[in-house]
């Protein structure tokens, strides 16, 4: 294996190790994951961030990783939803405040809507 940049190639595989993590906790069959999904699409995307130390093609890949998470890892709010109801995760950090307020006023009204049914039977 000659002309292999080592270093690159380590590189590549410690930048790859974070989407394996993802998708071995994404799809586990033995247990809930829809509350992970969201933590792990802002940990994707800060892991695909750009830094001034990314050799070029670190920075190719990180763009096109970037740009392929963002198509194909899609957030709906009941990923929020379920986030927000996780104990560890209900601060939503991940989120920005208007964002935060957007789940919990969801969550508010998705509580009244059970009671008023509740209280009618």
């Amino acid at each position: 294996m000659t002309g292999i940049d080592r270093s690159l190639l380590t590189e590549l595989v410690d930048f790859l190790q974070v989407f394996k993590d993802a998708s071995d906790e994404l799809e586990a069959t033995k247990s809930v994951t829809i509350h992970k999904a969201v933590p792990w699409y802002h940990r994707l995307q800060e892991h695909c961030r750009i830094n001034s130390s990314d050799s070029e093609p670190m920075t190719k890949i990180k763009t096109t990783a970037t740009s392929f998470l963002e198509s194909k890892f899609q957030i709906m709010h009941l990923h929020l939803v379920a986030t927000a109801l996780n104990p560890k995760m209900k601060g939503l950090k991940m989120l920005p405040d208007n964002d935060k307020q957007s789940v919990y006023c969801d969550l508010r009204s998705r509580v009244a809507t059970i009671s008023n049914v509740a209280g009618m039977l």
